[in-house]
């Protein structure tokens, strides 16, 4: 390459830089001012919001070439991003419960969506409603509350299943809590689950089972692998216990149901800093999604070898999505796997349209997409949590040496001399070590940046919580993740097979809490 090419591309790599941290810049911005709309104590009005949009535009377009253009394009981004929020505030407000109609009765009919919450008083489960009458003779029939999804209890409940349709006597109440400073916000928490208003069913005698609704095949299929799981014999050699354990922790990781998991369990799972483990989130995905990239480069390469022209890497980037959107499904797209699905995807699709992306941008570009799909996630513990890892990593990890890589010509050279001693401690020492000290680098960052989150959130922090995950995470992703997932995606055709799967992942689990239990008097020093 002649020197004027060089240069040529130097000053096209140049610019490309200065335009990437130009967008990183307008994400963060746009990211930043739709997040803040979680501490607004009210909405702004449509012609505020409107007219300040325009102006916006109306200055990125007339600066546009000026020293000014680029604090324009900054306050455009700030804009964009208070308009979406709001314009996601007005339409989740008009279809919750108004104050006026607390408690007040309807006859509406819908169907049941999520898993529903066995409990010894009830049942509890969510409900979109198809059609909704007013009941109380003072209302004014004219004014029918727009409810989409109602949070619902049901005492003496009958059999209630995903997918079925009902006509139900229900009382109702707007979404409410009591929000104390740093405490649990339950409204904050409806709002962001989309639920418009609470209540029970009334006269359950008189409910009517209307049938079966179309769809819902999702949560169907994970209802099934409940039942599948909650059936099997899971054999556990340390007795009923931990076999109970086990099936507990396998619907845990197989479709996020810990429902299971007992006050004691989550207190070991606290006290040593592995609660982060059971709850299906982005360490989980990240994990689905290595092992799908793992099995995709395997097959691509086998493509290659009968002729195929799609690279391996790209059959691996396919996989890994593919494998990262099943686990997502199962765990039924709550607000954690949402975050992780959309940082996953992000940097999936960037490998898939082979686009080198830098690792603050593509951070940037999953934060502006969670901005949009919810603003107030921010409120959630996970949102710090699974975003303060990927920046910890992000920050330190991205200006970090590369020092592993192997210099073929040395390593040849040794042997050559005879001296396989020397190229086998050459090897060691520049592949094998520096991925140790990698791994240990990152367990001390992350513990590092969250011990003050998880101390906030969690009013403890387990010393232990670093050697622990440095043998937990790694046996997480090699052995108990694939073996689970492997499960879930073969019980579509052979249940036999997935509860051989899952029972070599019940083994794992069982060894892995035996070993929480005897490190668990140490972590509580």
């Amino acid at each position: 390459m002649s020197p004027k090419a060089k240069q040529t591309r130097l000053d096209d790599e140049s610019i490309l830089q200065q335009q990437g941290r130009g967008l990183q810049r307008y994400l963060l911005l746009f990211s930043a001012s739709a997040y803040s709309s979680a501490w607004w104590t009210d909405l702004p009005g449509i012609a505020l919001v409107l007219g300040a949009l325009l102006g916006g535009v109306c200055s990125a377009v007339l600066f546009r070439g000026t020293r000014l253009a680029g604090s324009a394009r900054n306050v455009l981004a700030l804009i964009a991003g208070a308009t979406w929020a709001s314009l996601w505030g007005w339409v989740l407000l008009a279809h919750v419960l108004p104050a006026e109609r607390d408690k007040s009765d309807y006859k509406v009919s819908g169907v049941v969506v999520g898993l529903p919450e066995q409990g010894a008083r009830g049942t509890r489960f969510e409900f979109d409603v198809r059609s909704l009458e007013v009941l109380n003779s003072e209302s004014n029939i004219e004014h029918v509350p727009s409810l989409k999804r109602l949070r619902l209890n049901w005492y003496g409940a009958p059999s209630v299943e995903v997918g079925q349709r009902w006509r139900l006597s229900v009382r109702l109440r707007t979404p409410r809590g009591f929000a104390n400073p740093g405490g649990f916000d339950y409204r904050r928490w409806l709002l962001q689950k989309g639920i418009s208003a609470t209540g029970y069913v009334r006269h359950g005698d008189q409910a009517e089972m209307l049938g079966e609704a179309k769809g819902h095949w999702i949560n169907r299929y994970r209802q099934r692998l409940g039942a599948l799981i909650g059936g099997s014999q899971v054999q556990a050699s340390s007795g009923a216990d931990r076999e109970a354990l086990s099936v507990a922790l396998l619907s845990a990781l197989a479709i996020g149901d810990s429902r299971g998991l007992s006050r004691q369990t989550w207190a070991m799972l606290r006290q040593t800093g592995t609660i982060h483990l059971m709850i299906i989130s982005g360490l989980h995905l990240g994990m689905a999604a290595t092992f799908g990239m793992a099995m995709g480069v395997v097959l691509g390469r086998g493509m290659c070898l009968v002729g195929s022209p799609i690279p391996a890497r790209q059959v691996g980037a396919v996989l890994g999505l593919v494998f990262a959107l099943v686990y997502g499904a199962m765990a039924g797209f709550t607000l954690p796997t949402q975050r992780a699905t959309v940082m996953v995807a992000v940097f999936l699709l960037a490998m898939l349209l082979k686009r080198a992306l830098r690792p603050w941008l593509a951070f940037s570009w999953a934060l502006a997409l969670q901005a949009l799909i919810d603003p107030l996630a921010v409120l959630s513990p996970g949102f710090w949590l699974s975003y303060g890892t990927v920046a910890a990593f992000v920050a330190y990890f991205s200006g970090y040496p590369r020092s592993g890589r192997l210099n073929y010509d040395r390593w040849k050279r040794g042997r050559e001399d005879g001296g396989g001693f020397s190229a086998i401690w050459f090897w060691l020492s520049t592949r094998i070590a520096p991925w140790i000290a990698g791994l240990l680098k990152a367990q001390w960052v992350v513990f590092l940046i969250l011990s003050g989150a998880l101390l906030y959130f969690q009013g403890e922090v387990s010393l232990l919580a670093p050697l622990i995950n440095l043998v937990a995470i790694p046996w997480f992703s090699l052995a108990v993740v694939p073996l689970v997932l492997l499960g879930v995606m073969s019980a579509v055709f052979n249940e036999a097979l997935a509860l051989y799967f899952w029972q070599g992942a019940a083994w794992h689990l069982e060894l892995f809490t035996s070993l929480l239990d005897a490190a668990r008097p140490h972590a509580e020093q």
